[in-house]
């Protein structure tokens, strides 16, 4: 598989114009005169917004179908496996970042900046209006080569702070997906140890996250706005349920229940059982004794 290592290789690649600048390009797809229509898998090193418009209207719960907007927003970062294949050419915008700018901008590390391309934001007509003047002026500001990048940086982080908001609107609404994700998440927690009977590994946000086909960051999100904790709150709070459930019925070693529930050290399960309930395990196992 082709690995793209920076903005100059992808934008030459797509046939966009060589950037301006060496860790940010922006553009409109509408002025690039000639748009790669197909491509095989790729890997591009950067990470890539784009804004694009004339979409089929999305099934938006507790939105009025005509204040549906008909431009959404995609991301893949740095390592995403990418293909395409247009019936027509792209038309909207784009902002190409590099990892390295990212790195030394901490405050422009969004969550979203990690969804997958399926994991689009869908936008409102008020909304989308908002966007295209801020990707329009940032744009400008881009094409104007200023010296600083002050105020291009704080366009970027201005629409990365509207996206945010955006898509907290869109997984609050009354959305059965969101909701069925949250739930289908906190099922197949519920059943993590039953189906992983013989390896035990700590589970993790990213393993839910591939079983349920999304992105890690995206799964985070809408079950953090859907339930009101975080998703590794609840991996923790299941395991420290399975921890006491193990050490209520005085079968194992403090040892064997830590590797039982995948941790790879006993003192990583003594720390994060202190943490959680303010006493050690054996602290706990004492108390039950003494009852």
């Amino acid at each position: 598989m082709r690995e793209v290592e920076t903005i100059d290789d992808f934008n030459k690649y797509f046939g966009m114009p060589a950037p301006i600048l060496k860790d940010i390009s922006v553009g409109k797809y509408d002025d690039i005169e000639r748009q790669r229509p197909a491509s095989p898998p790729i890997h591009p090193r950067i990470y890539r917004i784009s804004l694009k418009y004339d979409f089929e209207k999305p099934d938006i719960n507790n939105i009025a179908e005509e204040d549906i907007g008909e431009w959404q927003i995609f991301f893949s970062a740095p390592g995403t496996e990418l293909e395409w294949k247009l019936d027509k050419p792209t038309s909207g915008y784009y902002i190409h970042i590099s990892p390295e700018l990212l790195e030394n901008n901490q405050h422009l590390s969004f969550n979203f900046l990690h969804y997958g391309m399926h994991e689009a934001l869908f936008l409102t007509k008020q909304e989308e209006k908002r966007l295209i003047t801020l990707f329009d002026d940032t744009l400008k500001e881009y094409d104007a080569q200023n010296d600083s990048l002050d105020v291009l940086m704080a366009y970027i982080n201005l629409i990365f702070s509207y996206i945010q908001r955006f898509y907290l609107r869109q997984f609050g609404s009354k959305n059965d997906n969101y909701h069925h994700l949250s739930q289908a998440f906190i099922t197949e927690l519920n059943q993590y140890y039953a189906e992983n009977a013989e390896v035990k590994e700590y589970p993790n946000v990213g393993y839910f996250a591939e079983k349920l086909n999304v992105s890690t960051n995206y799964l985070s999100d809408i079950v953090k706005v859907n339930t009101k904790k975080t998703a590794k709150e609840h991996i923790n709070k299941y395991i420290l349920k399975q921890a006491k459930r193990l050490l209520d019925v005085r079968k194992h070693s403090i040892s064997e229940i830590a590797y039982i529930l995948g941790f790879e050290y006993p003192n990583y399960f003594a720390r994060f059982f202190k943490r959680e309930l303010g006493y050690s395990p054996s602290q706990y196992k004492k108390s039950i004794v003494s009852k």
